[in-house]
């Protein structure tokens, strides 16, 4: 990275582009082996599968302890530390591949899944795998590697679901469903430790490794609080609604929070390790973070609005007539999934400069709103509320970090609302034409509902390609581009 604006914002823009165009291409990949699971596997089957990556997700978290994060933002890469993480990452999936043998069968008790169990330790092996991974993949982002990183991601994944789709066409059940995550994990850590061997192999320095190890295990906490707010939700529809019906939630998910967080989570990772410049550097943050908010903000949402919109089309037609439900979840999903891209972006900000002290307070903020929805679960039977809590949770969290951010002078609170405004405005426009193109053409609606919504995208489209110079989100790229702005 040079001095120059323009040049960081270049540099930016093509770290974005690969992590994006791998994220886009794995999603395609996973709409394509979806649609073929999803027609061969009953819902328990996916919720059976749903509990099984649930516990590997908690543990591996464990397990990985921050390490990607923390050489991500790393200031030096000493070949010494890296190759002492690298044992510390193999003992860490050792002892989270036993402890998952050993939880399997209490955690499908615990989520009413009972067909999990075989499923979840057949998963282990990929806990086993996630520390060593998880930090190689933050070595590669450290160097600005995007170009291998999105080799690796995109190659991996289609050999693990081509192999996938083939042993669920052979015995379709939960259990095969895990073929393609287990084999794509296996490839990637073994493709990972070959392309990084230079930087870590050498004599291990543990000494050199205890400040990396320390913002990790602080990550943790963080980590441990995001798992048990996407996870609790999901857990009382499991345990009080059904597995069936967290199968549906698990489809919905596929075509609602899966791309969103694929396609933003890219641009976070590419932004995440540049923002270690920031560290102590307050007025660097004030007009930077605001517009790096803003220009996701302009994109999230009305992708969100849209996909929400579609989602009751698009669902059986992907995955075919017996997913009514997840059609019906899926736009408040979708919804969910727009705030919380935007809020997480804030969150990965904040902690990368290690301001620790908002973000507990707020997680568990957002935490309670998570757990007040499981209670209204457990007493309507329904999931409902445990969805609605998806929608309010990241919204109390964004607005809550958004103001003590704006009151000691971290961000433009007043630009923010402005901004939020504008694109919130606009996805409703489109978020309501696409639901109306879905309902003409499932026929909720009459048919002309959907030459309507189909109208009005294509207008939207056209009058912003027209007047593209006087978008909010164009002006600041210029603003950068012009290097007019004294940002990082």
């Amino acid at each position: 990275m040079t001095a120059s604006t323009g040049s960081k914002l270049r540099t930016l823009v093509s770290y974005s582009a690969w992590n994006l165009g791998t994220m886009l291409t794995t999603v395609l990949l996973q709409f394509v082996y979806a649609s073929i699971t999803s027609r061969l596997v009953p819902d328990t089957g996916f919720g059976a599968y749903a509990v099984a990556l649930s516990l590997t997700a908690l543990v591996s978290l464990f397990a990985q302890g921050g390490l990607g994060s923390a050489i991500a933002r790393a200031p030096e890469l000493h070949s010494g530390k890296l190759s002492f993480l690298v044992i510390y990452a193999v003992g860490m999936g050792i002892a989270a591949a036993l402890l998952i043998v050993l939880l399997a069968r209490p955690w499908a008790v615990l989520w009413n899944a009972p067909d999990a169990v075989g499923p979840i330790r057949f998963i282990g092996l990929t806990a086993f795998l996630a520390p060593l991974s998880g930090l190689l993949l933050g070595i590669l982002r450290r160097l600005g590697e995007f170009r291998a990183l999105a080799i690796l991601m995109v190659a991996t994944s289609a050999a693990g679901m081509v192999i996938g789709v083939v042993a669920v066409i052979l015995a379709p059940g939960p259990l095969t469903l895990l073929v393609s995550p287990v084999t794509a994990s296996v490839l990637l850590a073994i493709l990972s430790l070959i392309v990084t061997r230079r930087h870590w192999f050498a004599r291990p320095d543990a000494a050199a490794a205890r400040t990396d190890l320390g913002f990790a295990w602080r990550v943790l906490g963080l980590m441990m609080l995001g798992y048990s707010i996407g996870s609790i939700g999901r857990w009382s529809v499991s345990r009080w609604v059904g597995s069936d019906v967290l199968g549906q939630w698990n489809r919905a998910d596929v075509l609602t929070v899966v791309p969103l967080d694929a396609g933003f989570g890219a641009i976070r990772a590419a932004v995440y390790p540049e923002i270690r410049h920031d560290i102590g550097v307050q007025s660097r943050t004030r007009q930077a973070w605001t517009d790096y908010l803003l220009l996701l903000a302009w994109a999230c949402f009305p992708v969100a609005a849209i996909l929400a919109g579609a989602a009751p089309l698009a669902i059986p037609t992907f995955f075919g007539p017996r997913w009514g439900l997840a059609a019906t979840m899926a736009p408040f999903l979708a919804i969910g999934a727009g705030i919380a891209a935007v809020e997480s972006a804030l969150v990965g900000a904040l902690e990368s400069v290690g301001r620790f002290r908002l973000l507990v307070p707020t997680a568990l903020a957002y935490l309670a709103v998570i757990v007040a929805g499981a209670v209204v679960t457990k007493m309507t039977g329904s999931w409902t509320a445990a969805v609605a809590a998806l929608i309010a949770g990241p919204s109390l969290r964004h607005l809550l970090q958004v103001v003590f951010a704006a009151r000691s002078g971290a961000l433009d609170g007043w630009s923010l609302a402005k901004g939020y405004s504008c694109s919130l405005a606009v996805s409703v426009v489109l978020g309501g034409a696409a639901a109306l193109f879905s309902a003409g053409m499932i026929g909720q609606l009459r048919p002309p509902a959907a030459i309507i919504g189909a109208v009005i995208l294509i207008a939207t489209a056209v009058a912003g390609i027209a007047m593209r110079h006087r978008l909010p989100p164009v002006k600041i790229l210029a603003r950068y581009r012009s290097g007019a702005s004294a940002t990082s």
